[in-house]
């Protein structure tokens, strides 16, 4: 692989067991890109709160760790969000603001 390829990082809501998110950010990478050999990974976090979780962090460093050992590119870290968003329910107001501004400060993008 050569310089040109990178590794995605998806970091999603759902559970590696469920693994539901997957199915469709494949399915949506498949229809309007071509791939190729870009490495595409999955964060599972077992829900929105966990994006800064030790454990989430942990998954995320370790599959740019890899990518980079191979020497086979850039990784980016994409968080990928259900737009679930309650006006009744301040927690959801919050975390809009903690995981956007979260997202600026590594440089992460946010679906």
């Amino acid at each position: 692989m050569s310089d040109d390829y990178i590794q995605l990082i998806f970091c999603v809501e759902s559970t590696e067991k469920a693994a539901i998110d997957n199915k469709y950010i494949n399915q949506v990478l498949n229809q309007y890109f071509n791939v190729g050999e870009n490495k595409i990974s999955y964060v599972y976090m077992s829900g929105k709160f966990n994006y800064n979780h030790p454990k989430t962090l942990k998954k995320i460093d370790k599959y740019v760790r890899d990518y980079q050992v191979t020497g086979s590119g850039k990784s980016y870290v994409i968080y990928v969000f259900d737009k679930d968003l309650n006006a009744q329910d301040y927690r959801d107001n919050q975390f809009e603001i903690d995981v956007k501004k979260y997202c600026e400060e590594q440089k992460h993008q946010l679906v």
